[in-house]
């Protein structure tokens, strides 16, 4: 599924919620038609609008968060024997080692992300 027609179908539960908003303004506050079909077109514009700053985040695919992490440097942070943590960047992984145990301070880099945990090897 394309990341336009996943960021739409996001979308679509804002626009009827909106709309029933406006129908009820209509039906007993007497709202005009025209200025509820003009702020319902102006949600529409302004999600058209979004949606190239957005985009990204509906992408699915090889090119997640941590699959770029792969060829990164990192040190050990709880031994992995076979799994621990590894602090890459900053930031705490999951990591698993098909070495030898790899004892805490160590530096290791990645070789593959599989889900959430990596795959790493002693540097």
């Amino acid at each position: 599924m394309s990341s336009l027609v996943r960021y739409a179908l996001f979308q679509v539960p804002g626009i009827v919620l909106l709309g029933a908003i406006l129908y009820a303004l209509v039906e007993f506050f007497d709202l005009e038609y025209r200025m509820a079909g003009a702020v319902l077109l102006l949600w529409i514009i302004k999600d058209a609008l979004l949606y190239p700053i957005v985009r990204r985040a509906y992408e699915t695919g090889q090119d997640s968060a941590h699959s770029r992490l792969v060829g990164r440097q990192g040190e050990v942070v709880e031994p992995l024997s076979p799994s621990g943590y590894v602090r890459i960047g900053g930031e705490l992984w999951r990591a698993r080692s098909r070495q030898a145990p790899i004892e805490r301070g160590e530096n290791v880099v990645v070789q593959s992300a599989a889900g959430l945990w990596l795959e790493v090897e002693k540097q």
